[in-house]
């Protein structure tokens, strides 16, 4: 039984692009972390069709996914005649696991110090021009 089932990040924005036949294909990395560790694994994927479509509409470097798929190893001949390997992931189900709602909170609320929010008014040259704009998460358009 040949089955993958990963959740991590990605690791850079997915590239989609069409084959010859119009066919769309897109090619990501998945960083999963190491169970245990403070590490974690770069996996390449591959997914095709409506599902490439929508990662590469929906999702960017940093958004949390879930993949299920199956491992694949690829053999071809470089230009010396010598056997290379490619491994990845072949998907055939990518699950967003990330809401826009988490994203926007984080963005509209980054955390500061108290040291760091003082020395931030007393710096600021445009302190006395009128007054704080409260942004509600929900009106960003991200």
């Amino acid at each position: 039984m040949n089955q993958i089932q990963l959740i991590g990040r990605l690791a850079r924005t997915p590239e989609m692009r069409y084959t010859t036949n119009n066919k769309t294909v897109a090619n990501f990395t998945i960083a999963v972390n190491r169970v245990g560790q403070d590490e974690a694994d770069f996996i390449n994927c591959v997914v095709w069709n409506n599902q490439a479509e929508n990662l590469c509409k929906y999702q960017e470097k940093g958004s949390l996914i879930g993949i299920v798929g199956t491992l694949r190893v690829d053999q071809y001949q470089d230009n010396n005649g010598d056997n290379r390997y490619k491994t990845y992931v072949l998907v055939h189900n990518v699950i967003y696991l990330g809401s826009k709602k988490s994203i926007t909170e984080n963005v509209a609320e980054p955390q500061q110090t108290s040291v760091e929010q003082n020395s931030t008014t007393e710096n600021d040259p445009y302190k006395d021009f009128g007054e704080e704009i409260a942004l509600n998460p929900d009106d960003l358009p991200f």
